[in-house]
């Protein structure tokens, strides 16, 4: 069995003006330049991944960009808000992947897909629709597979 041991740090904050897109609302918030390091049995680095990390003090949305704190404080709010994506977590990614998965199994993936349509956040729109797709596609395809096999057992009967 693989350990990986994740580490965390702030390396770097500021203060900066934040327009959300989940509550409409114009604060002033912290960003922080957070590291991660991920350690195959808390020895080897195996994965550094640097982002830098905004939470709406009026909603309590998580949002993320790449963009350094440096770069951040040099845009205005609704520059700043085009730079970051909102935050959807491994438990909501994956539940829409398992589901993708297994959406042959029908009754599996609507349920799975379901769960995951009100976990995710609204306004995470790219897993929003992942979830609506996946939904239409897990109630679609076995109507379709059913009248398919039900025209191939008319014409297997003539």
């Amino acid at each position: 069995m693989v350990s990986i041991v994740q580490s965390r740090e702030v390396i770097d904050t500021a203060e900066i003006a934040l327009q959300c897109s989940h509550c409409q609302s114009t604060n002033q918030t912290d960003a922080l330049r957070v590291r991660t390091v991920d350690k195959l049995y808390g020895l080897i680095p195996v994965w550094v991944t640097q982002e830098t990390v905004v939470k709406c003090p009026g909603c309590g949305t998580i949002f993320t960009t790449q963009a350094g704190v440096d770069e951040l404080q040099l845009l205005s709010a609704d520059a700043i808000t085009k730079e970051f994506r909102i935050r959807v977590g491994f438990v909501q990614k994956f539940l829409v992947t398992i589901a993708w998965l297994l959406f042959w199994l029908f009754p599996i993936s609507t349920i799975l897909f379901l769960i995951a349509r009100f976990l995710v956040p609204k306004t995470a729109l790219r897993w929003r629709r992942a979830t609506t797709t996946g939904l239409i596609a897990s109630v679609i395809s076995p109507i379709l597979f059913f009248g398919f096999m039900m025209i191939l057992d008319l014409l297997a009967a003539k």
